[in-house]
């Protein structure tokens, strides 16, 4: 049975390089190499499961782009000739010599991660907006005297977050585990500084979680106090690949209602 490894370079991702591991030829051609290179298939997965181990976590929009349709080419067989084929060659290397590639790359791949981890660190830091301060969002009204964010309409807000992701989908940050339906996110608009809770989910579910608006809209007067204010949905123009939750394509968008209980130490209060 013939193996195929894929690799998607981080510096190059709309390109999808490809290597065939035969097992026949491999034990053929094996006593011709040394040892600590690695030839027969299984010792080249298992290399490519340690690269990929100790390589950085990559961001959202590398992750959301698809390779191109050149990229996609088989190659061609020995036996096939013309510039067709010398030219899809020319677009191919094998793992061998993307192994030798320059350590710039790497630096790139480096440099990247460390300011993508810089605004990730960033989003966590920024400061939820109070219930108060999104309940006079929804009402025009005076906002939180503690907030210290600038006053727009809520329907502006959401408008604003959306427009945002939809230019980087990693200004989305993911917050706690998955649950059945999805998973929460911070949201922050970097120009006013409004954090606020995203609840994402996939387009499979959208349609059972997006009910929770008529149920907010029922509970509008408990809003900001029993339950969180609701502001609106958000329909993602990218998709956030997110693990254990799915592709995240649509969200809910609301007030941050605190910490859950599971978590705190029991009180006579509590």
């Amino acid at each position: 049975m013939a193996r195929v490894l894929l690799w998607v370079p981080s510096d190059d991702p709309a390109t999808l390089f490809y290597h065939l591991c035969d097992p026949n030829s491999e034990m053929v051609d094996r006593e011709q190499h040394s040892l600590q290179q690695p030839i027969i298939s299984i010792a080249r997965l298992l290399c490519l499961c340690l690269m990929g181990i100790s390589s950085p976590t990559r961001s959202q929009t590398q992750a959301g782009c698809t390779p191109s349709n050149a990229a996609r080419q088989r190659t061609p067989s020995p036996d096939s000739s013309g510039s067709d084929s010398n030219q899809a060659t020319a677009r191919k290397r094998g793992f061998s010599q993307v192994a030798s590639s320059p350590s710039t790359q790497r630096v790139a791949r480096q440099r990247e991660s460390s300011n993508n981890q810089n605004n990730q660190a960033r989003h966590r830091e920024a400061q939820f907006c109070s219930q108060r301060c999104l309940m006079g969002l929804q009402a025009g009204d005076n906002l939180d005297e503690a907030c210290p964010n600038h006053l727009i309409t809520s329907e502006n807000l959401v408008l604003c977050l959306k427009a945002e992701f939809d230019e980087k989908i990693d200004r989305c940050i993911p917050i706690g585990g998955c649950g059945s339906y999805g998973a929460q996110f911070i949201l922050t608009y970097l120009e006013y500084g409004y954090t606020v809770i995203g609840k994402g989910t996939t387009s499979d579910l959208w349609d059972r979680v997006s009910r929770e608006v008529q149920v907010y809209q029922i509970l509008r007067k408990a809003q900001g106090s029993a339950v969180p204010v609701s502001l609106g949905t958000i329909d993602l123009a990218k998709t956030y690949h997110l693990d254990g939750a799915g592709p995240i394509r649509h969200m809910l968008v609301m007030g941050f209602a605190g910490e859950r209980t599971a978590t705190m130490d029991l009180t006579p209060e509590l």
